[in-house]
């Protein structure tokens, strides 16, 4: 199974491995590498994180925690964000058609965002990494086996 990993947290990375191994597994960290990807490799799942520079996270916290700053401010790095490889997958259904797409994102605000860009036009899943539990039916999906929290 080909599956691609959009994140920039190394250790969130590292777990994914252990728990997808023995499949194989194209690790991306950036917008731009996983749009790559995307162009030449056929996938059959894609694992999709939101923020993926540490300023994103900072952002994020600052808008939600005051209310006088405006949502268009995070909207405004969607281009460096998974939102962009989201709507790239909406807008190119002929890349990786058959897919399955996860969203897991802890940031619930932007995974909600970029379930809606795909909506109505490819299926997709949130499962927030922090919920060990949905990860379960994920990965016996897609392996066979269970989230196992010691592999994490």
């Amino acid at each position: 199974m080909k599956i691609l990993l959009l994140d920039d947290d190394m250790l969130r990375v590292d777990s994914f491995l252990r728990q997808l191994w023995p499949n194989f597994v194209y690790v991306c960290q950036t917008v731009e590498q996983a749009i790559t990807a995307l162009k030449s490799v056929r996938f059959d799942a894609i694992f999709l994180d939101h923020d993926l520079k540490i300023s994103h996270y900072q952002i994020y916290h600052d808008c939600v925690e005051n209310s006088n700053t405006s949502v268009a401010r995070i909207d405004k790095f969607d281009n460096e964000t998974g939102y962009a490889v989201a709507k790239f997958l909406a807008e190119n259904l002929m890349i990786s058609p058959f897919a399955h797409i996860y969203i897991h994102s802890q940031n619930s605000f932007q995974a909600k965002r970029m379930k809606q860009v795909l909506r109505d036009k490819r299926p997709c899943v949130l499962v927030p990494y922090n919920r060990p539990s949905l990860f379960t039916g994920v990965f016996q999906h897609l392996c066979g086996t269970e989230f196992d929290r010691n592999k994490s």
